[in-house]
């Protein structure tokens, strides 16, 4: 029963729909839905980076960038669906991940994943969501940009 007063976890609401929405990833074959990616179109061990970067992008990015990939702009979280980030140039894209965008709206993930754990992410972000880009970016492509 209500006294009209607000509930005391009404202000946790916001935050709790961000961590349910950070935690709800695609759906994907370990749950008996289809794959998301065709099995026909990559190796298995590209499936495998792709499969690592959704669930990093689920850990790190979906917070804010939302498991859709649509974004959230008042936080400054553009949509990545369809995007100029994520289906433009890949130097664009990687630089962005490593070293953050906006005075911290995007934060820098140079410091805080491995070379891997970044190239898993990029190629998650640049293959989901009807974004298709059939040359997946390597360690290596990170580990440059990390030195310039």
């Amino acid at each position: 029963m209500s006294d009209g007063r607000p509930h005391r976890l009404s202000a946790a609401y916001p935050a709790l729909a961000l961590l349910f929405a950070a935690a709800c990833g695609q759906r994907d074959s370990d749950n008996g839905a289809p794959p998301l990616w065709d099995p026909s179109a990559w190796t298995p061990a590209q499936i495998q980076q792709l499969e690592s970067g959704r669930r990093l992008y689920a850990q790190k990015c979906a917070a804010c960038h939302l498991a859709s990939g649509q974004g959230q702009v008042a936080l400054g979280a553009p949509a990545l669906r369809g995007s100029a980030v994520a289906t433009g140039p890949v130097a664009l894209h990687i630089g962005i991940v490593l070293n953050g965008r906006g005075n911290g709206a995007m934060p820098a993930f140079a410091g805080a994943l491995d070379t891997r754990s970044i190239a898993d992410i990029i190629n998650y972000e640049r293959n989901a969501w009807g974004n298709s880009d059939p040359e997946l970016v390597t360690a290596q492509q990170i580990e440059d940009m990390r030195r310039r």
